[in-house]
């Protein structure tokens, strides 16, 4: 252990894998302080609280931009203790936004619903235990592949991954498929195949937005459609990217749901692929399209290492302003995971609807969206669906009651199988369940 701690003084990743690692936790000694303590020679104040993680989690803690006090000034508290509190220190912060952005409009990235749920509901226990399962069966998976029935190890994942990313459209392509009951129709979509891209990637009458600026207008058709509800937070459109013939219709979908974010997946100067649709420099003359004029403000390279950054101001004909960031990045086989989920937190601490395209908007697009719910769902936990026949009878016959001479079997060995495919996590340990769940009686 004495080696691990001296090599985490160069190696901040591995600091964060002993910290969050269960099996390390009682192996940090007090001796270990003055091991993270010294620098260059010289001997820094020791902090009240002296046990040997104190130091590394609060050197993450500055890194991060959260108060340590909470365990550097308290004896008493537990590396579990801190850990929670950590934890759900940083998933209360919100995102710094722009202050070009919060100078219109300060709420933009206040989202009530993310707010409301980590001050009364979060359970940052159960959130570590998720998390730890999480990766351990990650790690065991790593050079493991399923397909259907068959276990392909290492030896074969290349040859594996190499062939199937030539099938990759078929496997994936739009099917009628007979099975699938649930209603799906596109009306609005035949009406308009010249606003669309592919007459292939069909979009949903139910979930659809529908434009109404300017008022009495009766073109109300664009590709894209809404994604919200079940665990997110906030709400997303996804669509396609705009066409020559539709880029009127993309901004007055940005004015009319007053989006504050753009996220373009795609690279900008494939014209077959995205229409020019906004200014690209700042002295690029406005773009005058459906009553509106779109300014560009400025570009920033240095906002994110992966993203370029471009600074649009809307106004109406009437002087009415509205303002928007349109992120954008070529999302094809890049190494770097930080800057997505930088945008998804964006995207998750916003009020209004993020705006998420690539080309079709049914692949970069739809795996950012994937990845955002599958966080959203590790941070929820599992839930549970009672089926509804559950509900119209007792759990157990009145007349057999008095025959009942043992206690009920626990809720979650029950109900397991009614949800299999929540969570690719074991709903084993008790504390994995979230609040509603542990409270559910069926």
């Amino acid at each position: 252990m004495r080696q691990l701690v001296v090599q985490c003084r160069s190696d901040p990743e591995l600091v964060q894998n002993l910290l969050y690692e269960p099996q390390y936790d009682d192996k940090w000694k007090n001796c270990y302080t003055d091991v993270f303590l010294v620098d260059e020679g010289k001997k820094i104040t020791k902090p009240y609280n002296r046990q040997g993680w104190v130091i590394p989690l609060r050197n993450m803690c500055e890194k991060a931009g959260i108060s340590s006090n909470f365990f550097t000034e308290n004896r008493s508290v537990t590396l579990q203790e801190a850990r929670a509190h950590v934890l759900r220190a940083r998933l209360e912060m919100a995102s710094e936004p722009s202050a070009w952005l919060t100078e219109l409009d300060p709420l933009v990235s206040k989202n009530v619903d993310l707010m409301s749920y980590l001050s009364s509901e979060l359970d940052p226990h159960a959130l570590q235990t998720r998390l730890a399962l999480y990766n351990e069966q990650t790690y065991a998976d790593r050079d493991r592949i399923r397909l259907g029935k068959r276990m392909f190890g290492p030896s074969k994942k290349q040859k594996f991954v190499c062939s199937i990313t030539g099938g990759m459209e078929r496997r994936f392509e739009i099917l009628d498929n007979q099975v699938n009951h649930l209603p799906f129709t596109h009306v609005a979509f035949d009406e308009n195949l010249d606003k669309c891209r592919n007459p292939r990637v069909k979009c949903r009458d139910s979930s659809r937005v529908i434009l109404r600026y300017p008022p009495g207008t009766e073109n109300s058709f664009i590709h894209a459609n809404y994604v919200h509800g079940g665990p997110l937070f906030n709400k997303f459109i996804m669509t396609q990217a705009p066409m020559e013939n539709t880029i009127g219709d993309f901004w007055r979908m940005v004015w009319q749901e007053k989006a504050p974010y753009i996220f373009m997946l795609i690279g900008r100067k494939e014209r077959e692929r995205c229409a020019k649709y906004w200014p690209r420099r700042q002295e690029s003359n406005p773009l005058d399209i459906c009553g509106l004029h779109i300014h560009n403000v400025g570009v920033s390279l240095s906002r994110d290492p992966m993203f370029r950054v471009t600074y649009i101001r809307i106004v109406d004909d009437f002087g009415e302003e509205h303002r928007v960031e349109h992120w954008q990045a070529d999302m094809n086989n890049s190494s770097n995971l930080d800057s997505p989920l930088a945008i998804l937190r964006l995207a998750r601490n916003s009020t209004r609807p993020v705006i998420v395209h690539d080309c079709l908007g049914i692949s970069r697009a739809a795996c950012v969206v994937a990845t955002e719910i599958a966080i959203c769902n590790i941070i929820k936990g599992p839930t549970y669906k009672v089926p509804g026949y559950r509900l119209l009878s007792p759990r157990v016959d009145p007349d057999l009651l008095r025959l009942v001479r043992r206690p009920q079997r626990p809720n979650v060995r029950r109900e397991a199988p009614d949800c299999v495919g929540e969570l690719p996590i074991p709903l084993n340990p008790s504390n994995v369940l979230s609040q509603a769940s542990r409270t559910l009686d069926v």
